[in-house]
């Protein structure tokens, strides 16, 4: 296991990735239900769809938390909530949304962690964290939320932007990318700016064996740090 402890190059924040062996990846693949009825369409704004994981990725994601909390000012804390699924992104560019091509964030609390598991390689792109031109923001907390939802909704419907975002514009900057790799966890706050970095040139589909396959996980903790 690799582990690299890493902050953001504008705003101090941290990050971690984690590669773990290869037989990792085909572990938990194997794993992924491959019955069409027991994938869903995402809930929220992710592109694709969802279906769930076993129990023993919730005590795998466990063990791997005491190795990474220091680094997010989280020791000592609980864990109050974990929910992970397995996640195939699926939407072809033009069929995006205008909030679908901006990056977004989980929540408004420290105390959250997310977690993309990749069970894909290079070729699918990875996941990048921004910061917002006009506010200079990359964590929303309550007292940013709705200030900069109201101002990043306006330049998404307002821009002309083109498919999933890949690298910088004119609203958002990129200050950390991890690029997609087979066994390899990214983790970050929730509440950071980020987005899945797909290239225009990748073709997307929904095959557990050839697709975008990644199991993403939301962590809560029983403490609110600032």
């Amino acid at each position: 296991m690799n582990i690299r402890l890493e902050k953001t190059k504008v705003g101090n924040n941290p990050y971690a990735i984690i590669d773990l062996p290869d037989e990792d990846c085909e572990l938990w693949k194997k794993s992924a239900s491959f019955y069409k009825g027991d994938w869903i369409k995402a809930l929220n704004y992710y592109p694709g769809i969802w279906s769930r994981v076993t129990p023993q990725y919730f005590t795998f994601i466990e063990s791997i938390l005491p190795k990474i909390v220091n680094h997010f000012n989280l020791e000592g804390s609980k864990i109050e909530s974990l929910n992970s699924n397995y996640a195939i992104a699926q939407t072809p560019s033009e069929e995006l949304s205008q909030l679908q091509k901006i990056p977004h964030y989980d929540g408004t609390k420290n105390n959250q962690l997310a977690i993309v598991h990749y069970l894909c390689g290079e070729e699918f792109g990875g996941t990048g964290l921004f910061s917002h031109r006009k506010t200079n923001l990359e964590r929303i907390n309550l007292e940013t939320e709705e200030s900069f939802n109201q101002t990043a909704k306006e330049e998404a419907l307002q821009a002309k932007l083109n498919g999933y975002i890949d690298k910088d514009n004119e609203y958002y900057e990129l200050i950390a990318y991890c690029k997609a790799k087979p066994s390899r966890l990214f983790i970050y706050p929730g509440n950071v700016l980020h987005s899945a970095i797909i290239p225009s040139q990748c073709k997307l589909n929904n095959e557990i064996a050839k697709g975008r396959l990644t199991i993403t996980s939301f962590i809560s903790f029983d403490n609110n740090i600032t």
